[in-house]
């Protein structure tokens, strides 16, 4: 940890040098040195947050979604909302479908403006693990724990092997 702290600070130096060095004249410096300043800021509170557990992994962890492109920004707010919700709610379902012993491929999940489940499609493979074992009265069973659960009609949810 404090090895990767070291050569964060190191890297930010020599790119903070090189960034004020080649800026095109003295009017930009200020605005430079400001958000490299903010920049060191951030590098310098990292050790301390993971110290105390604050930590910023759920957001590196939603940058590195965003740049990988899983989450998308359509331009409205709301829908922007509505797809993290239906992200969340996909991933909260895949893990209790893996406590439940199934190997989940993909949860998808479709919502209203509401907030309501509208359908709940999730793909797993019947060849990997225990799933092999589960038959239509366990679908049924797992379709209606989902449905207690999520608040969502057993008919919007379908399980599909791949």
């Amino acid at each position: 940890m404090l090895y990767g702290w070291m050569k964060s600070i190191i890297i930010y130096l020599i790119l903070s040098g090189i960034l004020v060095n080649l800026s095109p004249g003295s009017n930009y410096k200020k605005y430079i040195h400001f958000f490299t300043g903010l920049l060191l800021l951030v590098i310098m509170v990292e050790p301390i947050t993971q110290l105390f557990n604050i930590g910023f992994v759920d957001l590196d962890k939603i940058m590195s979604d965003m740049s990988s492109g899983i989450y998308s920004y359509k331009g409205d707010e709301k829908e922007g909302i509505s797809d993290y919700y239906e992200l969340s709610v996909g991933d909260s379902i895949s893990r209790y479908l893996k406590e439940e012993g199934f190997i989940v491929l993909k949860v998808e999940v479709i919502t209203n403006e509401e907030y309501e489940i509208l359908k709940c499609t999730i793909n797993y493979d019947r060849t990997a693990g225990d799933n092999a074992g589960f038959d239509s009265e366990d679908m049924e069973y797992l379709k209606n724990k989902i449905s207690d659960v999520y608040n969502v009609e057993t008919d919007n949810i379908y399980i599909v092997n791949r």
